[in-house]
């Protein structure tokens, strides 16, 4: 993979920016979210999956080729991950990203007790807490049985609508640019949605460095400006307005002195600039 991408992108990697994220958000605490430390329902999750993982190992001492102890062992450290990825931003609607692996996991877990009980192997009262995590499922299948006739005349208005854009601004913006530039061409986009026009329209970016999505320090802000002032490509398109311009505490035409305004979208939010003669 690390050769692939270097052929792919021309240029050495730079594996310091691997370790960026965690500088920002771990170190410096930027935007995070920090885990609760009372009592919530992350703590339940965090516990299947180390639960998980602890039935996973008992299983294999036991019986090394265990494929039901593999799914267990790889639900749990789905899980895991996901937890992790997701702990510096315990939101609790992010609850229901990281959860999913352990919904598998309970109903797996509930009916290895429940088999256990029937072979005698254990006690009436070990059922308690497979009957609550079966009883708790069921109870959040409600709401879907409750909706599920919006969810299929929704489907059905989705499927007729699905060549109609959602947004008619990302539409406009989007056939602007593919129709002044050519796919696979180098072309600057100053957008909000840069990432997503990038790849739609299979441009490729001049510049180096994080996007703007993910353009938080000040060093990166100024590498871009830097590179934007010594820039040399075909075409650069800039939005303009609340809804699409970039915010770089500067106008961004003012910085690309080498380039001209050439031409305007439909709804004026975004503008093409090219190399002036």
């Amino acid at each position: 993979m690390s050769t692939y991408l270097l052929v792919k992108s021309g240029h050495a990697l730079n594996w310091t920016w691997l370790f960026e994220y965690q500088r920002i958000f771990y170190g410096i605490g930027f935007m995070m979210i920090p885990m609760p430390m009372k009592p919530s329902p992350w703590m339940p999750i965090i516990a299947v999956y180390v639960l998980g993982m602890m039935v996973a190992v008992s299983s294999w001492m036991r019986s090394p080729n265990g494929r039901a102890a593999d799914l267990i062992f790889y639900l749990s450290f789905l899980g895991l991950g996901l937890f992790v990825y997701y702990e510096g931003r315990s939101h609790i609607l992010n609850l229901i990203t990281v959860c999913w692996p352990a919904m598998l996991l309970s109903v797996i877990l509930s009916d290895r007790v429940i088999r256990a009980y029937r072979a005698g192997l254990l006690p009436r009262v070990q059922l308690c807490l497979p009957t609550v995590t079966l009883t708790l499922l069921l109870f959040c299948c409600i709401p879907m049985l409750r909706n599920t006739r919006d969810l299929l005349a929704q489907s059905v208005a989705n499927y007729k609508t699905r060549g109609v854009p959602n947004d008619a601004l990302v539409a406009d913006e989007l056939s602007f640019i593919r129709a002044h530039s050519v796919r696979g061409e180098q072309c600057l986009i100053l957008a909000k949605r840069q990432g997503l026009y990038n790849a739609a329209a299979g441009l490729v970016s001049p510049v180096t460095g994080p996007g703007y999505a993910e353009l938080i320090t000040s060093r990166d802000r100024d590498s871009l400006l830097d590179q934007m002032s010594k820039l040399k490509v075909p075409c650069v398109f800039v939005g303009v307005g609340s809804e699409s311009a970039v915010e770089l505490d500067m106008d961004a035409i003012s910085i690309l002195k080498q380039y001209a305004v050439q031409a305007k979208s439909m709804k004026g939010s975004m503008l093409l600039l090219r190399p002036r003669s």
